[in-house]
Parts: C-alpha cells; sequence; structure tokens
C-alpha cells in the first residue's frame, strides 16, 4: 500500500514538473514599442501567448524574443505571437531582443520624466536624431555604424566646415570640406575600424568616438536596434524604435 502511494506520489510530481516547463516553455516575451489608443506602456514586456484585448481604434506595435515585428489594430483579443512568423511554441531568442529595448524604452521614459521634457517629433535643434544610423560628429560617445557607408551628421550645418578624422594615439589622417547646408556626409565605412576610437573635428572643435560595426545577420530593425542598444548606441537605438510601425 505504501509503495503505491509513493508510486502515485512521485507520478504526479513527474506530472506537475511536465506542466510547469510546459508552460514556461510556450511563453514568449514581446515588448511594447508604439501604442495608440490603449491603456498600455511603452516599454513593457509582456507573454505574446496571451491574448491582448484592444478596444475599436486601438493600435499597438510590438517586437518579439527575436526581433519580428506585429502590429495589432482593435477590435482584437489575438494572441499577439500567433499572428506573427513565429509563436512561443517554436521561437528561439537570439540575444533577447524583448528584453532588451524594454530596458531601453524604460530607461527613455525614466529620463524623460527626470528631465520633465517630451520626445520632439523634429531633430532640428534638439540633438535628436534625424536616422538611426546617422553619427553626430558634435557628440563624444560610441557609434554604431553598418559595413558599407558611414553616414556622418552635423545638426548646425550653417556654415562649410573642415572634417578631419584620426584613429586616436595617431598621427594619421583624412580629411574633407563639408558643404554648408549639407546635413549629413557619407564616408567609406574602410576609414573605420570596429572596436577602435577616433577623433573627429569639426573646424577644430573635436570629439572622441568608438565605433561598432554592426555584424551581418541582423535583418530586422529590432534586432538592430536590441544590438545598438548593447553597444551603448543609445540614441541611435531611439531612433530605430522609431522606424518600426
Amino acid at each position: 500500500m505504501k509503495r503505491m502511494i509513493r508510486t502515485t506520489l512521485a507520478a504526479a510530481l513527474v506530472t506537475s514538473t511536465a506542466f510547469a516547463v510546459q508552460a514556461k516553455q510556450s511563453s514568449y516575451e514581446m515588448v511594447i514599442l508604439h501604442v495608440e489608443g490603449a491603456a498600455l506602456k511603452r516599454g513593457a514586456v509582456i507573454d505574446g501567448n496571451q491574448p491582448l484585448a484592444l478596444n475599436s481604434g486601438a493600435k499597438v506595435t510590438l517586437v518579439g524574443a527575436d526581433g519580428k515585428t506585429i502590429t495589432l489594430q482593435g477590435p482584437s483579443a489575438a494572441a499577439p505571437a500567433q499572428l506573427g512568423s513565429k509563436s512561443g511554441s517554436d521561437a528561439k531568442s537570439s540575444g533577447k531582443v524583448a528584453a532588451i529595448l524594454g530596458a531601453l524604452l524604460s530607461n527613455e521614459q525614466r529620463s524623460t520624466r527626470a528631465l520633465g521634457v517630451v520626445r520632439s517629433a523634429t531633430p532640428t535643434g534638439s540633438g535628436k536624431l534625424p536616422d538611426a544610423w546617422a553619427v553626430n560628429v558634435e557628440q563624444s560617445g560610441t557609434k554604431c555604424v553598418g559595413a558599407d557607408v558611414v553616414k556622418l551628421w552635423r545638426p548646425d550645418n550653417s556654415v562649410e566646415a573642415k572634417l578631419q578624422i584620426r584613429r586616436a594615439q595617431s598621427a594619421r589622417s583624412a580629411k574633407a570640406q563639408w558643404p554648408a547646408g549639407q546635413e549629413f556626409l557619407s564616408v567609406n565605412s574602410r576609414v573605420f575600424q570596429d572596436g577602435q576610437n577616433y577623433i573627429v573635428s569639426i573646424n577644430g572643435r573635436s570629439s572622441e568616438m568608438k565605433i561598432s560595426v554592426m555584424p551581418a545577420g541582423l535583418d530586422s530593425p529590432g534586432e538592430q536596434a536590441a544590438w545598438m542598444a548593447r553597444n551603448n548606441c543609445r540614441d541611435q537605438a531611439l531612433a530605430m524604435v522609431d522606424r518600426i510601425r
């Protein structure tokens, strides 16, 4: 009798453990990027395999753990992950995109509240990047670039400028004239090397930048935004998020 009870308890334990593992595996992280007409928080990470109730007129854009983007429009009670190319049962996280972007957006909101300002929709005079791949030459820090062309940007382009780029601890430099009224200047990516620091001077004013070159295989904007955030290119990551609609 005792042996039967032990066997029954063991079977119940195995069954409950299997259910718990199955429930854990079936969850799928998604982050809310944009919200219109719904009481949802930008940057919140949710289980995409659970129904998300939206009233008529509401619109929500989410990115999953694998970088895939889903847009839901109300009225709807669908599970966002089930509408994408992958569901929580077979999706594999490639770097926890949802978690990384959730942290990025949560930090943005805390910074915005602390400053008492709202991110402007227009970049002119605000310092906000006009493009996710724009490298602000007037600001030091880590800059994320693509593998082909580096898109330099200067917020104040009212006068012609002398551009000089040199690797830190090196005397060799590349020089160019930057015409007045020209917001962007494209530079061949071979000027820069991944992981290296560079001094960029505009009419004698210098900024120091560390360059991170995007690796191959990051095809979706969600993956690219998460990579930018991981590499401390915060402003570029936010600009990339703004592109996802």
